[in-house]
């Protein structure tokens, strides 16, 4: 079953209305997947996103456009421990990169395909990405950011210390 779960973005739904959402759901119609495919349309909470993630055997985020700044979820997925696909936005191409997820080209059905059924038939391989993909969330809890920017600050506080490291932009933006 795949869930394509959450509500239009604001910014979307003011420029555009529901027209791709609709599209969306005319498009299963037309193809008749109405069993395999769920719309889950409204905001979601975290813990109600959560309850989802932690249901999901493979997460994607097919985003077209790669002007993608960040995507919350996909960080919330990694956090989950869900194996990972995604288009080769920048933030995603970022945390997925060294065998954390699957980047996969927008608009090629076929290379999606191969990777989503690709996924759903090696019960390891999937665990394997899960497990990565958790371990390098790691990072970017909220606890870990902090004791990182205590560390800098109690750097840059101390007379004659060497000039602080930068944070992982992962770390930073999620």
């Amino acid at each position: 079953c795949y869930v394509i779960a959450g509500a239009t973005h604001p910014d979307l739904l003011r420029r555009e209305g529901e027209a791709y959402r609709e599209s969306l759901v005319q498009r299963v119609s037309d193809l008749g997947i109405g069993d395999n495919v769920r719309f889950h349309d409204r905001f979601m909470g975290r813990t109600e996103l959560l309850r989802w993630l932690e249901a999901a055997d493979v997460f994607v985020t097919p985003y077209p456009n790669m002007e993608q700044i960040v995507s919350g979820t996909l960080a919330y997925a990694m956090g989950a421990g869900r194996a990972i696909i995604s288009t080769p936005y920048a933030y995603a191409a970022e945390l997925l990169a060294g065998g954390h997820g699957l980047l996969v080209p927008a608009h090629a059905p076929e290379a999606w395909a191969s990777a989503i059924i690709g996924l759903l038939d090696n019960d390891a391989h999937r665990a394997k990405l899960g497990s990565k993909a958790y371990q390098k969330s790691r990072g970017m809890v909220w606890s870990r950011v902090a004791e990182q920017y205590s560390a800098l600050l109690n750097r840059v506080a101390t007379p004659g210390a060497s000039p602080p490291a930068l944070l992982p932009l992962a770390a930073v933006s999620a």
